[in-house]
């Protein structure tokens, strides 16, 4: 498909997507105002228990009209719900009747704050400053644990953000009630402002998996918090709280096996820390966080995995200073099974260590996991109509032991290393679009260090069903050579209506584009240009059987500055959910015979043969004490390849206060040219590209458990056995470039492996006060490689349990002091 082409068939599609969706709803209606009672210093006083006893609660006026979002949008909801809203000096009061005909079938599950499960909720989102684009979201279910999550970009959401606020529910005979103490501390307000902030409460009920809302947030609108009604009349009369501390102290041991015997590790390793993490308001819009000593341990370990592609496995984040207030640097270029390109991954900052210490034969080594981040700090906020966000962070320099023959000596690791984010954003149009900027920096002592800058923009128009959004970026980064300018960009353009959306994408990346120093590349393709378009037919209306129902078709192509093509396909799609609850989704996927310059890693392209896939899955009513889930799916390639696997999960609520869960995969395939190594095994004088035929079975058990002693305190349980082998036969070296021919050689070593681990821990958590959490952890990581190339599932999966592994027992507690 040419770009010419491409162009057409878009601007046709978004034509008629116009045409067929002009009188779709896109924006809350205008009337959708309400007002807070204003408590005076004489007020009576307001104690958050649920019961909305005071009299205040008599006064103030009344918010109720909820309209039904899900299943069926604009229908009156099955029950009434009633919001009412005060204020002081310091923080907004919230009091929430939500009437339910049969109160013993209301649901309220006891799970770790901020987890999602399926109960009946109550949502209360404020955009404080009221942009439309940014909001606060403090949620409570009927057993009384809190979610709390910001908004960003008017339709994006950030789980991770936590904040200091009360909530108390009680249950009666008319229903459930809810109320809210949310300090104005934990808001943050443009200066000056004219005492209008955004407003909108939620009500989910679980048992019919209904979800009301004030005003209307349609799914048919295009933009979420845009949508909200107004909240009018508070004025902050005080400065809110300014400084918060949080000091930490932590115990940990731990526990390696040594089986080289190296005179450089230490069996068991006790150790203690303690610092300080601080947030403090610089004006009522800007803050600033920053942490002394910082604890960056990881209390759930990354899963196992075995990559055989020439591409970087993505880790999500889950260390707190990074993980709250991330929405501020996004800067992604595309998104996909929730993995971003982008030019910040902050799992970049505290990084294994790059270089390798050269070790004499028969010495030992050994080197830190991680670097040492020495601190960190960023100040994020907004500023009329400004967003921006610096954030810097210093690793140390880390050093390497080295022992041979008794002679100790350190090597250099990885350099003392600086690195830096900032961003910025405008809004323009009203508050419905915006433009920003970006800029990186990675500076090493003595090393070469890397910059990145870009700029970004998402235009919005025709009440926000038209959307063109896009990145370009620059790169000067080093390479083996010395150092690299690059360039790289997407950019997008979308229709999203109520029944249509058409979606397009136009992307290009020059060969020597880096921005893996501080940034992720989804599979570290550069000198590429792609382009796709996706046209989806919905109806998120119940209809006949279905309570959903909806199809896409998505073609792309991508080449290279070579006109080499590397990637063609086209993919359709049908997504339903039926009336009962169950939903069956399938897939199916074309792949067209192209070449890839990546699979050889750094030699020519190789052919990729022509692949069919299959994906179908189905799940069960997630209402029920039990929810099963099932995958089929399917490859095949014409060189007689093949990829099957079945993934079953299982779900069970055994308890108001118990929730199991355990999903399983079992995979086979067979790769026919399977990338080995690249080396000269002719001794011809010329590296050979070795590939071989590769049987691999995969087995992975991922299992997890929650009890809920109190909506305060929880005991978590993670433990995932893993095991990946794979045998090579008919080993082979590519025979001329641009070719699927291959002529046999052989190899010096066996390829084969067989990679058995267990990773899992064990959390308790106890929220002891206000913002102040003591944890109880057990981490647990096993390996053994022993076997290669023999899979057999049942004895693999039991040496992955009495395998040597690494044990860490710690106890961290964190104390919040508002100052």
């Amino acid at each position: 498909m040419t770009l010419r082409l491409y162009a057409a068939v878009v601007l046709a599609a978004l034509s008629l997507a116009g045409v067929g969706e002009a009188a779709v709803p896109a924006s809350a209606p205008a009337s959708a105002t309400t007002d807070a009672l204003r408590l005076d210093e004489t007020a009576e006083a307001v104690h958050i228990d649920g019961n909305l006893n005071e009299e205040i609660w008599r006064r103030a006026p009344a918010v109720s009209g909820f309209v039904v979002r899900e299943p069926k949008e604009g229908a009156s909801p099955t029950f009434r719900t009633e919001v009412r809203l005060a204020y002081n000096a310091t923080g907004l009061y919230v009091a929430v009747r939500a009437w339910d005909d049969d109160p013993s079938r209301v649901v309220g599950l006891l799970t770790r704050r901020d987890a999602d499960s399926a109960s009946d909720w109550i949502r209360i989102l404020i955009d404080s400053y009221h942009d439309k684009r940014t909001a606060y979201e403090f949620a409570v279910n009927a057993a009384g644990v809190k979610q709390d999550r910001y908004w960003f970009n008017d339709n994006n959401s950030d789980p991770s953000w936590d904040a200091v606020w009360d909530v108390q529910v009680q249950r009666d005979q008319q229903g459930w009630r809810a109320e809210f103490r949310i300090p104005f501390s934990q808001l943050r307000f443009r200066q000056n402002g004219d005492g209008r902030l955004g407003f909108a409460a939620v009500r989910q009920v679980a048992r019919f998996n209904e979800i009301s809302t004030w005003p209307l947030l349609a799914k048919s609108a295009s933009g979420y918090v845009s949508s909200f009604g107004e909240l009018t009349g508070v004025k902050l009369t005080a400065t809110p709280t300014r400084l918060e501390v949080v000091p930490y102290s932590v115990g940990h041991l731990d526990t390696h096996p040594n089986e080289d015997h190296s005179p450089l590790v230490k069996s068991t390793a006790p150790g203690a820390t303690v610092g300080v993490d601080l947030r403090y308001a610089l004006t009522p819009g800007l803050t600033l966080t920053t942490t002394i000593n910082p604890d960056f341990g990881q209390v759930e370990a990354d899963p196992a995995v075995v990559n055989l592609t020439a591409f970087e496995t993505f880790f999500s984040e889950k260390r707190p200073f990074f993980v709250e207030g991330s929405g501020t640097f996004r800067f992604d270029m595309d998104c996909m099974d929730d993995t971003c390109n982008g030019l910040f991954y902050s799992r970049r900052v505290g990084r294994r260590p790059r270089i390798s210490a050269d070790v004499p034969d028969g010495g030992f080594s050994a080197a830190p996991l991680q670097t040492t981040i020495l601190g960190a700090a960023k100040v994020t906020g907004k500023a009329s109509h400004w967003t921006y966000g610096t954030l810097t962070a210093l690793t140390a320099r880390e050093y390497a032991k080295v022992d041979a023959g008794g002679t100790r000596a350190s090597r250099l690791v990885e350099p003392l290393t600086s690195y830096n984010v900032g961003r910025v954003q405008r809004d323009i149009l009203g508050g419905s679009s915006n433009v920003g900027g970006v800029a990186t920096a990675v500076v090493r002592e003595r090393d070469a260090d890397a910059i990145t800058g870009g700029i970004d923009y998402n235009i919005r128009w025709a009440r926000n069903l038209f959307n063109w959004n896009g990145t370009w970026m620059g790169t000067r980064a080093p390479f083996a050579d010395g150092t690299r300018n690059g360039f790289g960009g997407v950019t997008n353009l979308d229709y999203i209506g109520k029944h249509v959306e058409v979606d397009s994408n136009v992307g290009h990346i020059t060969p020597n584009f880096r921005i893996t120093d501080l940034g992720f590349l989804t599979n570290s393709r550069v000198n590429k240009t792609d382009a796709n378009v996706t046209f989806v037919v919905r109806q998120p209306d119940p209809w006949s059987v279905f309570r959903l129902l909806q199809s896409s078709v998505d073609v792309g192509r991508g080449w290279n500055l070579d006109n080499v093509v590397f990637d063609r396909y086209v993919t359709t799609a049908v997504n339903t959910q039926f009336r009962n609850f169950w939903a069956v989704d399938v897939r199916l996927r074309q792949d067209s015979r192209v070449l890839d310059a990546l699979d050889t890693r750094g030699g020519p392209p190789i052919v990729k043969p022509a692949a069919t896939s299959l994906n179908v899955n189905a799940s069960s009513d997630s209402r029920n004490p039990w929810h099963v889930t099932l995958g089929l799916n399917g490859v095949r390639d014409e060189q007689g390849g093949w990829d099957r696997s079945v993934e079953p999960e299982v779900r069970l609520q055994a308890s108001d206060r118990l929730q199991v869960s355990l999903a399983t995969s079992y995979r086979r395939a067979q790769t026919v040219a399977q990338w080995i190594t690249n080396r000269d095994v002719d001794q011809d004088g010329r590296i050979d590209h070795v590939y071989g035929r590769l049987r691999r079975g995969v087995v992975d058990v991922t299992a997890r458990a929650t009890y809920g002693f109190s909506r305060d305190t929880t005991l978590e349980v993670f433990l995932q056995p893993f095991v990946a082998s794979g045998d090579y036969t008919d080993i082979r070296r590519l025979a001329r470039p641009s070719s699927f021919e291959f002529q046999p050689v052989t190899l010096p070593f066996d390829p084969d492996f067989n990679r058995k681990s267990l990773r899992g821990n064990v959390v308790m958590r106890w929220e002891w006060a206000r913002g102040s959490t003591l944890f109880f952890v057990w981490n647990i990581s096993t390996l053994d490689l022993a076997r290669p190339g023999v899979f057999t599932p049942v004895r693999d999966l039991g040496t992955a349990f009495g395998a040597d592994g690494t044990h860490v027992f710690m106890v961290k507690m964190t104390y919040w002091l508002g100052l």
